[in-house]
């Protein structure tokens, strides 16, 4: 049994290379345009950017520690969350995302023609835009 738990971790620490190099591409997707703490709200802060999806492009799956709002600029975002339906937003739609919920899907929807998001979230201070999962 304990061997079995040794390969499991090996394992485990063997893909940490890969997660990792796939978040920081995730980042490199998303713009941030202002990051303010908010007087009124404190512990917390908000966030405005701007996520960028080349054509095809698709996101790993994430959480989120605070309520996200996002806008399609352009494009067509398909997005869904743990346990939701699958959604598919053109530009000029919008939707909300309830902090802690596994996003399990977010892909351009076109394999064409780039997509962009205007995003807003409230975040607890101290706390990353998103988190792997994996």
């Amino acid at each position: 049994m304990r061997s079995l738990q040794q390969a499991l971790a090996i394992g485990l620490l063997a893909l940490l290379p890969q997660l990792a190099a796939a978040h920081q591409e995730e980042l490199k997707r998303i713009n941030i345009l202002h990051d303010q703490p908010l007087s009124d709200a404190p512990g917390q802060r908000g966030v405005l950017l701007t996520v960028r999806f080349a054509p095809g492009q698709v996101s790993a799956s994430h959480v989120h520690a605070g309520s996200v709002m996002a806008y399609v600029l352009e494009g067509t975002i398909v997005t869904q969350q743990e346990g939701g339906p699958v959604q598919r937003f053109k530009a000029g739609e919008s939707w909300y995302e309830a902090p802690g919920v596994p996003h399990v899907q977010a892909r351009n929807g076109s394999d064409q023609v780039p997509a962009t998001l205007l995003v807003w979230q409230l975040l607890p201070t101290g706390e990353p835009l998103l988190r792997p999962l994996q």
